[in-house]
């Protein structure tokens, strides 16, 4: 008895499996569709290097270039980002031209989107506001984003800013919202 109802839930098994795959609707999937737009990264900012990573790619961005603790990650819908990376954190995160991925305009899925603001920490203190504006008037380049940080000694804080596509580094020595001085720190 036991063999003819084993017997009879295994072929009732195998009929219903067979019944599936002869089914004519399509599977689903749980991948979701392609995105004609690239999703927002600003929320990245100080996130670990790797948790940063993971999320990128998650969002659909690969690796486009490295150079130095500058990374810049492509998106299929034609969006570019450039990471800066300081003490192993997400410092910077900012939406850069397509050509700064090593894409041209044609090659993207969409039309690029216009270079985001700088984000750098949810919000710069004032010595750092005051200094990327004071290094923007300097150099006459609005391509200007914070490299490390700050560094504070009695009288001033330093400020490192970098400037342009390759982040030419300058310092800006600030104390209390006044510029004390910028200098390039190009040899």
């Amino acid at each position: 008895m036991f063999k003819h109802v084993f017997g009879a839930l295994v072929v009732c098994g195998l009929g219903a499996g067979l019944a599936g795959c002869n089914s004519s609707t399509p599977p689903s999937s749980s991948a979701p569709p392609p995105a004609r737009t690239a999703p927002s990264v600003a929320d990245l900012v100080n996130a670990r290097g790797s948790s940063g990573e993971a999320e990128l790619n998650d969002r659909g961005y690969s690796p486009a270039r490295t150079q130095g603790l500058t990374t810049y990650w492509w998106h299929p819908a034609g969006a570019c980002v450039r990471v800066v990376t300081a003490q192993g954190r997400y410092k910077t995160v900012q939406s850069t031209a397509a050509t700064d991925c090593g894409k041209s305009a044609s090659t993207s899925a969409a039309p690029a989107a216009a270079p985001a603001a700088t984000v750098s920490r949810a919000t710069p203190t004032l010595d750092e506001q005051v200094c990327l504006q004071a290094v923007t008037a300097k150099t006459n380049n609005p391509d200007v984003v914070l490299l490390t940080g700050t560094e504070t000694s009695q009288a001033n804080t330093a400020v490192y800013v970098g400037v342009g596509p390759q982040h030419a580094k300058w310092r800006c020595l600030v104390s209390k919202g006044r510029v004390a001085e910028v200098m390039s720190m190009a040899n």
